[in-house]
């Protein structure tokens, strides 16, 4: 398993057979590889809960806008398409509950957004 914490890089996705799988309560999600943990991130799943199936998208940006749960205005940078409905983004503050998102950190989303391929499974248990 590669760390980019410990070993100052992330590992390469681009021709591998790649699923992700996300564990809300332990705010994290695992990217394998033929089964195999290749890399693990820090994330805050906001979805419903219950067992769901997604597919990442080829929809991103550099940028999106979202209303946290207080009714806040607040942009995060580098975005995913989850889903039908969902993303995954930069983690804009602590403590800004997104909903119908899975938030990482800058870094992390910066890397998935320039990386991560479409059509990965990503499911959320």
């Amino acid at each position: 398993m590669t760390n980019p914490r410990k070993k100052g890089a992330y590992p390469k996705l681009s021709g591998r057979h790649l699923t992700m799988a996300a564990f809300p309560k332990q705010n994290k999600i695992y990217i394998l590889n033929n089964k195999k943990v290749v890399y693990i991130l820090n994330a805050r799943v906001n979805l419903a809960a219950g067992q769901h199936q997604l597919l990442v998208g080829d929809l991103r940006g550099p940028s999106i806008f979202h209303y946290d749960t207080n009714g806040k205005d607040i942009k995060s940078i580098n975005w995913l398409s989850v889903g039908q409905n969902a993303d995954i983004k930069a983690e804009p503050k602590l403590g800004n509950h997104v909903d119908d998102t899975i938030q990482v950190s800058k870094k992390d989303a910066t890397w998935l957004y320039n990386n991560l391929p479409k059509d990965i499974q990503l499911r959320i248990y």
